[in-house]
This record gives C-alpha cells, sequence and structure tokens, in this order.
C-alpha cells in the first residue's frame, strides 16, 4: 500500500518559463475544444427559430471558461499522481514549470468566471449545470476513477452536461423532453 509520502512528486527544480504550451495543457486546451463544439451543437439542437448568434456565443463562451478552469483544477487535485504516472509526469505542474498555487489560482479563476459569466448572460439553470459540472470532475471523478473502473455516470458526466447546458438557453426550465436524451451518446461505452 502506498503512503501519502509516496505520492509526493519527485523533487524538481521549479523552471520558470510558463509558456502558452503549458498553460494550454493546464486548461486541456484540446478537451476544452471538444466541450466547446459540443456545448454548440446542444445549442443548436435545442435552438427554435431564427438562429441567436449572441445567444450561442455567450453560451459557448461562458462554458468554455468553466470547462477550462475545471481541467485546471483537475490538473491541481492530480498532480501528486500525475508525478508518479509515465503519461502525465510532463505535465506544468509534475514538471516544475507551474506551482500548484499558480494551477489553483487559475481554476478557481477560469470556472467562477465562467459561471458567473453563464449566470449574467445566459441564465441561473445554466450557470447551476455548469458549477454542477465544475463539482463533478475536480471532486467526484478523480478519486472514483481510482476504486471504481466502470462507472460511466461520474465519470462521463462533466463531459455529458455541458450540451445541456447549451440546451438550456433556447428552452429554459423546463428542458424540452428531448434535452435529457441530448448526454446520451456521450455516456454510451
Amino acid at each position: 500500500m502506498k503512503t501519502a509520502a509516496s505520492l509526493e512528486p519527485p523533487p524538481v527544480p521549479l523552471e520558470r518559463s510558463l509558456t502558452m504550451g503549458d498553460f494550454s495543457e493546464l486548461v486541456k486546451a484540446r478537451l476544452t475544444l471538444l466541450v466547446v463544439l459540443t456545448t454548440g451543437v446542444g445549442f443548436y439542437l435545442g435552438w427554435q427559430g431564427p438562429m441567436n448568434y449572441l445567444a450561442l456565443t455567450h453560451a459557448v463562451l461562458g462554458t468554455a471558461l468553466a470547462a477550462a478552469g475545471a481541467a485546471a483544477l483537475n490538473q491541481w487535485r492530480e498532480h501528486r499522481f500525475d508525478a508518479l504516472m509515465h503519461r502525465t509526469r510532463t505535465r506544468p505542474i509534475p514538471a516544475g514549470r507551474m506551482l500548484p498555487r499558480e494551477a489553483l489560482i487559475t481554476g478557481v479563476l477560469l470556472s467562477v468566471s465562467g459561471v458567473i459569466y453563464l449566470a449574467l448572460a445566459v441564465n441561473g439553470f445554466s450557470a447551476f449545470l455548469a458549477s454542477l459540472t465544475v463539482a463533478l470532475y475536480v471532486f467526484a471523478y478523480p478519486p472514483l476513477k481510482r476504486v471504481i473502473t466502470a462507472n460511466p455516470l461520474v465519470c462521463a458526466s462533466p463531459g455529458a452536461i455541458p450540451p445541456v447546458t447549451a440546451w438550456v438557453p433556447p428552452a429554459p426550465p423546463p428542458v424540452s423532453r428531448r434535452g435529457h436524451l441530448l448526454p446520451l451518446p456521450l455516456d454510451a461505452p
């Protein structure tokens, strides 16, 4: 059994040359882009009538901020484990290019900005769904992925909620009868 001390990252001199590539990796830019794309699709599928591109932009921007923040917070929370795995040890925190405190601040600022933006520019229910996504991705997903290998509900939910978040602006609560079906293909094995 591993002790808490064995989960500490190896001592690495901190290289203070943070780059855009490091920031991109911290916010998992490719994953965040996928979230943005599925959010746009969710909005498009839920919209009725002439397309409101300003509403689409608000929904996508707020969701992008929250998703980027969740990714940074996830890396902050997981940095000790990331330092032990070959695939993740070169991420900015375990590699020593970013302090955990910097990732925490970045993640909190982005997440809170995204949720507030959605609350002000879209609606409260979209902001609630974004908050739920951040909470699941930061607090439920990391510990559960180590103990439950096949848990699609918790592990896939953070990626499945954003399309519904965007579905909500065109159809404020109650969500249309089809809205709850939108994330199902994302949860499929």
